[in-house]
Protein backbone atom coordinates (compact mmCIF):
# COMPACT_ATOMS: atom_id res chain seq x y z
CA UNK A 1 0.00 0.00 0.00
CA UNK A 2 2.60 2.62 0.50
CA UNK A 3 4.45 2.17 -2.44
CA UNK A 4 1.25 2.07 -4.35
CA UNK A 5 0.36 5.43 -2.74
CA UNK A 6 4.01 6.83 -3.12
CA UNK A 7 4.23 5.66 -6.89
CA UNK A 8 0.86 7.74 -7.50
CA UNK A 9 1.40 11.07 -5.72
CA UNK A 10 4.49 10.88 -7.66
CA UNK A 11 2.69 10.40 -11.06
CA UNK A 12 0.57 12.92 -10.25
CA UNK A 13 2.89 15.49 -9.56
CA UNK A 14 4.71 14.59 -12.97
CA UNK A 15 1.56 15.07 -14.50
CA UNK A 16 1.13 18.56 -12.80
CA UNK A 17 4.43 19.89 -13.67
CA UNK A 18 3.19 18.77 -17.25
CA UNK A 19 -0.59 20.19 -17.62
CA UNK A 20 0.07 23.46 -15.15
CA UNK A 21 1.20 25.88 -17.83
CA UNK A 22 -1.33 24.47 -20.16
CA UNK A 23 -4.09 24.55 -17.96
CA UNK A 24 -2.83 27.72 -16.46
CA UNK A 25 -3.21 29.14 -20.27
CA UNK A 26 -6.13 27.87 -21.51
CA UNK A 27 -7.76 29.44 -18.37
CA UNK A 28 -6.45 32.67 -19.25
CA UNK A 29 -8.99 34.70 -17.00
CA UNK A 30 -9.29 38.83 -16.71
CA UNK A 31 -8.61 39.76 -12.59
CA UNK A 32 -12.22 41.07 -11.44
CA UNK A 33 -12.62 43.54 -9.06
CA UNK A 34 -15.07 43.20 -6.83
CA UNK A 35 -17.24 45.89 -5.34
CA UNK A 36 -16.21 47.45 -1.99
CA UNK A 37 -18.88 46.78 0.69
CA UNK A 38 -20.54 49.92 1.57
CA UNK A 39 -23.08 49.59 3.89
CA UNK A 40 -21.25 50.00 7.30
CA UNK A 41 -23.13 47.28 8.86
CA UNK A 42 -21.26 44.83 6.66
CA UNK A 43 -18.10 45.44 8.75
CA UNK A 44 -20.09 44.69 12.39
CA UNK A 45 -19.73 40.91 14.11
CA UNK A 46 -21.51 38.81 14.91
CA UNK A 47 -21.29 39.15 18.44
CA UNK A 48 -22.00 43.25 17.72
CA UNK A 49 -25.29 42.65 15.92
CA UNK A 50 -26.31 39.94 18.64
CA UNK A 51 -25.98 43.53 21.40
CA UNK A 52 -27.43 45.99 18.73
CA UNK A 53 -30.36 43.81 17.74
CA UNK A 54 -30.77 42.84 21.62
CA UNK A 55 -31.00 46.75 22.68
CA UNK A 56 -33.77 47.57 19.97
CA UNK A 57 -30.74 49.39 18.19
CA UNK A 58 -30.74 47.20 14.90
CA UNK A 59 -33.73 45.43 13.68
CA UNK A 60 -33.38 41.42 12.01
CA UNK A 61 -34.92 42.26 8.92
CA UNK A 62 -32.34 45.35 7.87
CA UNK A 63 -29.18 42.75 8.90
CA UNK A 64 -30.60 39.83 6.92
CA UNK A 65 -31.16 42.80 3.82
CA UNK A 66 -28.18 44.04 3.89
CA UNK A 67 -26.58 40.51 3.24
CA UNK A 68 -29.00 39.78 0.64
CA UNK A 69 -27.97 42.78 -1.36
CA UNK A 70 -24.59 42.36 -0.54
CA UNK A 71 -24.44 38.77 -2.01
CA UNK A 72 -26.41 39.85 -4.73
CA UNK A 73 -23.76 42.10 -5.59
CA UNK A 74 -20.92 39.98 -5.44
CA UNK A 75 -22.27 36.84 -6.61
CA UNK A 76 -21.82 37.38 -10.53
CA UNK A 77 -17.80 37.88 -9.62
CA UNK A 78 -17.95 34.75 -7.38
CA UNK A 79 -20.61 31.95 -8.40
CA UNK A 80 -20.40 30.54 -5.21
CA UNK A 81 -24.19 30.66 -4.06
CA UNK A 82 -25.97 27.14 -5.59
CA UNK A 83 -29.21 28.42 -4.06
CA UNK A 84 -31.07 30.67 -2.07
CA UNK A 85 -33.74 31.65 0.05
CA UNK A 86 -33.59 34.83 0.67
CA UNK A 87 -37.53 35.72 -0.02
CA UNK A 88 -38.13 33.44 2.65
CA UNK A 89 -35.02 34.74 5.42
CA UNK A 90 -36.72 38.01 5.25
CA UNK A 91 -39.86 36.84 6.59
CA UNK A 92 -38.37 34.64 8.86
CA UNK A 93 -36.51 37.92 10.20
CA UNK A 94 -39.71 39.69 10.78
CA UNK A 95 -40.54 37.11 12.69
CA UNK A 96 -37.92 37.87 14.93
CA UNK A 97 -38.75 41.50 14.71
CA UNK A 98 -42.31 40.71 15.68
CA UNK A 99 -40.67 38.83 19.11
CA UNK A 100 -38.43 41.76 19.74
CA UNK A 101 -41.97 43.97 19.78
CA UNK A 102 -43.69 41.69 21.70
CA UNK A 103 -41.14 40.85 24.81
CA UNK A 104 -40.74 43.82 26.94
CA UNK A 105 -37.08 45.00 27.39
CA UNK A 106 -36.49 43.85 30.77
CA UNK A 107 -37.30 39.97 29.48
CA UNK A 108 -35.17 40.18 26.26
CA UNK A 109 -31.38 38.88 28.71
CA UNK A 110 -33.87 35.66 28.77
CA UNK A 111 -35.18 35.67 25.40
CA UNK A 112 -31.35 35.78 23.93
CA UNK A 113 -30.10 33.15 26.87
CA UNK A 114 -32.58 31.04 25.01
CA UNK A 115 -32.37 32.41 21.30
CA UNK A 116 -28.67 33.63 21.38
CA UNK A 117 -28.62 34.18 17.64
CA UNK A 118 -31.60 35.79 17.22
CA UNK A 119 -32.03 37.11 13.94
CA UNK A 120 -28.80 36.91 12.42
CA UNK A 121 -28.26 35.80 9.17
CA UNK A 122 -25.62 33.21 7.76
CA UNK A 123 -24.87 31.19 4.62
CA UNK A 124 -24.46 27.02 5.07
CA UNK A 125 -22.11 24.92 2.42
CA UNK A 126 -24.51 22.82 0.72
CA UNK A 127 -23.23 19.12 1.65
CA UNK A 128 -24.13 20.62 5.34
CA UNK A 129 -27.85 20.11 5.11
CA UNK A 130 -30.35 22.72 4.93
CA UNK A 131 -34.16 21.08 4.85
CA UNK A 132 -35.52 21.31 1.67
CA UNK A 133 -32.62 23.33 -0.05
CA UNK A 134 -30.19 21.60 -2.77
CA UNK A 135 -27.68 18.97 -1.62
CA UNK A 136 -26.95 17.88 -4.95
CA UNK A 137 -22.77 18.42 -3.59
CA UNK A 138 -21.42 18.33 -7.45
CA UNK A 139 -22.71 15.03 -8.45
CA UNK A 140 -25.01 14.40 -11.54
CA UNK A 141 -26.59 11.52 -10.12
CA UNK A 142 -27.73 13.68 -7.10
CA UNK A 143 -28.45 16.89 -9.33
CA UNK A 144 -32.45 17.10 -8.17
CA UNK A 145 -31.42 15.85 -4.36
CA UNK A 146 -32.78 18.18 -1.47
CA UNK A 147 -31.90 17.98 2.21
CA UNK A 148 -35.06 15.91 4.18
CA UNK A 149 -34.02 17.41 7.37
CA UNK A 150 -31.60 20.03 8.33
CA UNK A 151 -28.08 18.78 9.63
CA UNK A 152 -27.48 18.81 13.48
CA UNK A 153 -25.47 21.85 13.78
CA UNK A 154 -28.06 23.54 11.10
CA UNK A 155 -30.98 22.47 13.32
CA UNK A 156 -29.21 23.97 16.58
CA UNK A 157 -28.14 27.47 14.75
CA UNK A 158 -32.06 27.48 13.89
CA UNK A 159 -33.19 26.87 17.07
CA UNK A 160 -31.09 29.08 18.45
CA UNK A 161 -32.70 31.93 15.93
CA UNK A 162 -30.39 32.43 13.68
CA UNK A 163 -31.58 32.51 9.67
CA UNK A 164 -29.87 30.81 6.68
CA UNK A 165 -29.98 32.69 3.68
CA UNK A 166 -28.27 30.35 0.93
CA UNK A 167 -26.14 27.30 0.62
CA UNK A 168 -22.79 27.89 -1.29
CA UNK A 169 -20.74 25.93 -3.17
CA UNK A 170 -18.32 22.52 -2.55
CA UNK A 171 -16.40 20.19 -5.10
CA UNK A 172 -18.05 16.86 -5.81
CA UNK A 173 -18.63 14.82 -2.98
CA UNK A 174 -16.27 17.64 -1.08
CA UNK A 175 -13.18 15.78 -2.36
CA UNK A 176 -10.93 18.64 -3.58
CA UNK A 177 -8.82 21.69 -2.54
CA UNK A 178 -10.39 23.60 -4.91
CA UNK A 179 -14.32 24.52 -5.92
CA UNK A 180 -15.28 23.51 -9.28
CA UNK A 181 -17.63 21.26 -9.94
CA UNK A 182 -20.11 19.93 -13.74
CA UNK A 183 -23.17 21.25 -12.91
CA UNK A 184 -22.69 24.04 -10.83
CA UNK A 185 -19.17 25.39 -12.79
CA UNK A 186 -15.93 27.46 -10.76
CA UNK A 187 -16.21 29.30 -7.37
CA UNK A 188 -13.55 31.96 -7.16
CA UNK A 189 -11.61 33.91 -4.74
CA UNK A 190 -12.95 37.41 -3.71
CA UNK A 191 -9.18 38.75 -3.61
CA UNK A 192 -8.79 37.26 -6.96
CA UNK A 193 -10.86 36.05 -9.61
CA UNK A 194 -8.47 34.12 -11.48
CA UNK A 195 -7.47 31.81 -8.49
CA UNK A 196 -9.45 29.71 -6.47
CA UNK A 197 -11.21 29.69 -2.67
CA UNK A 198 -9.90 26.84 -1.81
CA UNK A 199 -12.37 23.59 -0.86
CA UNK A 200 -13.94 21.91 -0.22
CA UNK A 201 -15.94 24.99 1.81
CA UNK A 202 -14.83 26.88 -1.02
CA UNK A 203 -18.26 28.48 -1.44
CA UNK A 204 -18.01 29.86 2.34
CA UNK A 205 -14.84 30.74 2.08
CA UNK A 206 -15.13 33.22 -0.70
CA UNK A 207 -18.67 34.72 0.50
CA UNK A 208 -17.40 35.35 3.79
CA UNK A 209 -13.99 36.77 2.25
CA UNK A 210 -16.14 39.19 0.28
CA UNK A 211 -18.13 40.39 3.20
CA UNK A 212 -21.24 38.75 2.27
CA UNK A 213 -21.92 36.37 4.91
CA UNK A 214 -22.01 37.07 8.59
CA UNK A 215 -20.71 33.92 9.43
CA UNK A 216 -21.04 30.32 7.84
CA UNK A 217 -21.19 26.61 8.05
CA UNK A 218 -18.70 24.78 6.45
CA UNK A 219 -16.85 21.43 6.68
CA UNK A 220 -13.73 19.17 6.73
CA UNK A 221 -11.65 16.14 6.88
CA UNK A 222 -8.37 17.35 5.52
CA UNK A 223 -8.58 20.75 5.57
CA UNK A 224 -11.93 21.71 3.74
CA UNK A 225 -12.43 24.66 6.70
CA UNK A 226 -8.69 25.68 7.16
CA UNK A 227 -7.87 25.72 3.64
CA UNK A 228 -10.69 28.20 2.77
CA UNK A 229 -9.63 29.88 5.79
CA UNK A 230 -6.62 31.06 4.46
CA UNK A 231 -7.56 31.31 1.04
CA UNK A 232 -10.15 34.09 1.93
CA UNK A 233 -8.45 35.94 4.88
CA UNK A 234 -11.09 34.59 7.33
CA UNK A 235 -11.39 32.39 10.23
CA UNK A 236 -12.42 29.24 10.48
CA UNK A 237 -12.41 26.51 13.07
CA UNK A 238 -12.32 22.71 12.46
CA UNK A 239 -12.98 21.08 16.31
CA UNK A 240 -11.75 18.21 17.97
CA UNK A 241 -13.38 14.92 16.59
CA UNK A 242 -16.89 13.80 17.80
CA UNK A 243 -17.52 17.45 19.50
CA UNK A 244 -19.96 18.45 16.51
CA UNK A 245 -22.46 16.57 15.27
CA UNK A 246 -22.25 15.51 11.44
CA UNK A 247 -25.63 14.05 11.53
CA UNK A 248 -27.06 14.97 7.85
CA UNK A 249 -23.69 15.99 6.27
CA UNK A 250 -23.36 14.43 2.83
CA UNK A 251 -21.20 12.45 2.12
CA UNK A 252 -20.83 10.50 5.61
CA UNK A 253 -20.19 7.06 6.49
CA UNK A 254 -22.05 4.85 9.42
CA UNK A 255 -17.89 3.73 10.02
CA UNK A 256 -17.51 5.24 14.14
CA UNK A 257 -13.97 6.65 13.22
CA UNK A 258 -15.88 8.66 10.55
CA UNK A 259 -17.07 11.64 13.07
CA UNK A 260 -13.01 11.45 14.24
CA UNK A 261 -11.93 12.77 11.09
CA UNK A 262 -14.68 14.57 9.57
CA UNK A 263 -16.52 17.67 11.59
CA UNK A 264 -18.95 20.35 11.19
CA UNK A 265 -17.18 24.30 12.39
CA UNK A 266 -17.65 27.64 11.83
CA UNK A 267 -16.50 30.33 9.53
CA UNK A 268 -16.08 34.22 9.58
CA UNK A 269 -14.23 37.44 9.03
CA UNK A 270 -14.11 38.15 13.04
CA UNK A 271 -12.46 35.55 15.63
CA UNK A 272 -14.27 36.76 18.52
CA UNK A 273 -17.41 35.16 16.90
CA UNK A 274 -15.97 31.94 17.19
CA UNK A 275 -16.13 31.00 20.92
CA UNK A 276 -20.56 31.66 20.70
CA UNK A 277 -20.79 29.59 17.22
CA UNK A 278 -18.47 26.95 18.17
CA UNK A 279 -20.85 26.51 21.63
CA UNK A 280 -24.21 27.08 19.93
CA UNK A 281 -22.65 24.89 17.30
CA UNK A 282 -21.62 21.76 19.71
CA UNK A 283 -24.93 21.71 21.63
CA UNK A 284 -24.10 19.64 24.95
CA UNK A 285 -21.16 18.82 23.65
CA UNK A 286 -20.14 22.56 24.22
CA UNK A 287 -20.05 21.50 28.10
CA UNK A 288 -16.64 19.65 27.55
CA UNK A 289 -15.33 23.23 26.21
CA UNK A 290 -13.40 25.84 27.88
CA UNK A 291 -15.01 28.54 25.41
CA UNK A 292 -15.26 31.61 28.22
CA UNK A 293 -11.63 32.09 29.73
CA UNK A 294 -9.17 34.48 28.61
CA UNK A 295 -6.44 33.15 27.99
CA UNK A 296 -3.16 35.24 28.79
CA UNK A 297 -0.39 35.54 26.00
CA UNK A 298 2.66 34.14 27.94
CA UNK A 299 0.86 31.24 28.58
CA UNK A 300 0.76 30.01 25.26
CA UNK A 301 3.20 28.06 23.53
CA UNK A 302 3.15 27.93 20.22
CA UNK A 303 5.36 25.07 17.67
CA UNK A 304 6.10 25.88 14.27
CA UNK A 305 7.24 24.71 11.29
CA UNK A 306 8.05 26.39 8.12
CA UNK A 307 8.86 22.87 5.92
CA UNK A 308 7.85 19.41 5.86
CA UNK A 309 11.28 18.38 4.06
CA UNK A 310 12.01 17.80 0.91
CA UNK A 311 10.24 14.22 -1.18
CA UNK A 312 9.29 13.65 -4.17
CA UNK A 313 5.87 12.97 -3.77
CA UNK A 314 5.52 16.47 -1.81
CA UNK A 315 5.41 20.32 -3.23
CA UNK A 316 7.96 22.27 -1.07
CA UNK A 317 6.12 25.17 0.91
CA UNK A 318 6.03 28.13 -1.21
CA UNK A 319 8.50 30.84 -0.06
CA UNK A 320 5.79 33.61 0.65
CA UNK A 321 3.73 30.79 3.02
CA UNK A 322 7.18 30.77 4.88
CA UNK A 323 7.61 34.55 5.53
CA UNK A 324 4.65 34.57 6.38
CA UNK A 325 4.65 31.76 8.68
CA UNK A 326 8.40 33.52 10.29
CA UNK A 327 6.55 36.77 10.70
CA UNK A 328 3.60 35.54 12.71
CA UNK A 329 6.17 33.92 14.75
CA UNK A 330 7.98 36.91 15.01
CA UNK A 331 4.87 38.75 16.46
CA UNK A 332 3.58 36.06 19.15
CA UNK A 333 7.47 36.29 20.12
CA UNK A 334 6.57 39.94 20.54
CA UNK A 335 3.68 39.87 22.47
CA UNK A 336 4.75 37.54 24.68
CA UNK A 337 3.92 34.13 23.75
CA UNK A 338 6.64 31.01 24.01
CA UNK A 339 7.71 29.93 20.41
CA UNK A 340 9.74 27.10 19.44
CA UNK A 341 10.24 25.28 16.14
CA UNK A 342 9.08 22.11 15.80
CA UNK A 343 10.08 18.64 14.22
CA UNK A 344 7.47 16.44 14.14
CA UNK A 345 8.42 13.28 12.78
CA UNK A 346 7.22 11.72 10.00
CA UNK A 347 5.64 15.08 8.21
CA UNK A 348 6.94 14.52 5.23
CA UNK A 349 4.78 11.54 4.89
CA UNK A 350 2.36 13.57 6.09
CA UNK A 351 -0.10 13.24 3.26
CA UNK A 352 0.91 9.43 2.70
CA UNK A 353 -0.52 8.70 6.04
CA UNK A 354 -3.83 10.74 5.82
CA UNK A 355 -4.68 9.31 2.52
CA UNK A 356 -3.82 5.87 4.04
CA UNK A 357 -6.28 6.47 6.81
CA UNK A 358 -8.77 7.85 4.60
CA UNK A 359 -9.18 4.66 2.65
CA UNK A 360 -9.26 2.95 5.92
CA UNK A 361 -12.96 4.08 6.25
CA UNK A 362 -16.16 2.10 5.61
CA UNK A 363 -19.07 2.56 3.45
CA UNK A 364 -18.25 6.15 1.90
CA UNK A 365 -19.77 6.90 -0.89
CA UNK A 366 -18.92 7.08 -4.38
CA UNK A 367 -19.08 9.00 -7.46
CA UNK A 368 -18.90 5.40 -9.60
CA UNK A 369 -22.23 4.17 -7.32
CA UNK A 370 -25.56 6.12 -7.58
CA UNK A 371 -27.61 7.31 -4.75
CA UNK A 372 -29.65 3.70 -5.23
CA UNK A 373 -26.37 1.65 -4.43
CA UNK A 374 -25.96 0.44 -7.97
CA UNK A 375 -22.63 0.72 -9.43
CA UNK A 376 -22.01 3.17 -12.74
CA UNK A 377 -19.66 2.81 -15.18
CA UNK A 378 -17.38 5.09 -16.57
CA UNK A 379 -18.62 5.09 -19.69
CA UNK A 380 -22.34 5.79 -18.54
CA UNK A 381 -20.24 8.30 -15.95
CA UNK A 382 -18.77 10.23 -18.76
CA UNK A 383 -21.97 10.52 -21.26
CA UNK A 384 -23.78 11.59 -18.26
CA UNK A 385 -21.49 14.42 -17.64
CA UNK A 386 -21.87 15.90 -21.28
CA UNK A 387 -25.19 15.45 -21.60
CA UNK A 388 -25.79 17.78 -17.88
CA UNK A 389 -25.80 21.56 -17.81
CA UNK A 390 -24.77 23.78 -14.57
CA UNK A 391 -28.22 24.32 -12.90
CA UNK A 392 -29.81 26.60 -10.62
CA UNK A 393 -33.22 26.31 -8.90
CA UNK A 394 -34.45 28.53 -6.14
CA UNK A 395 -36.46 26.83 -3.16
CA UNK A 396 -38.04 29.07 -0.42
CA UNK A 397 -37.91 26.41 2.74
CA UNK A 398 -39.68 26.58 6.18
CA UNK A 399 -39.23 28.38 9.09
CA UNK A 400 -42.25 27.32 12.02
CA UNK A 401 -40.07 27.20 15.41
CA UNK A 402 -40.13 31.30 15.51
CA UNK A 403 -43.84 31.90 14.56
CA UNK A 404 -44.41 28.84 17.39
CA UNK A 405 -42.96 30.73 19.99
CA UNK A 406 -44.68 33.55 19.41
CA UNK A 407 -48.19 31.91 19.36
CA UNK A 408 -47.10 30.88 22.88
CA UNK A 409 -46.12 34.41 24.08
Amino acid sequence: MEFFVRFILVLLNIVAIIIEPIVVWLNGEEKKKIPAAKNPLINLSANEVIYRIRHGELKSEEIVKVYIDRIKEVNPYLNAVIEDRYEEAIKDAKRADNMMEIVAPEQRAPLFSRYPLLGLPFTVKESCALKGMSQVVGNIHRKDYRANDNGKSIELLRAAGAIPLLVSGNPEFCMSWETSTHLFGKVKNPYDTRRTPGGSSGGEGALNGAGASLFGVGSDIAGSIRIPALYNGIFGHKPTGHLMSIKGHFPNSIDPNMGRYLQVGPMTRFAQDLPILTAVMAGDEAAKMDLTTRVVTKDIKIFYMDSNGFTLTHKPVDFDIRLAIMKAVAYFKKSGCQTEKADIRNMSNAIEISMSTLLTLKDVPSILVDPKGDPVSILNLSVSFYQNQPIKKSYIASFDWLESEIDLI
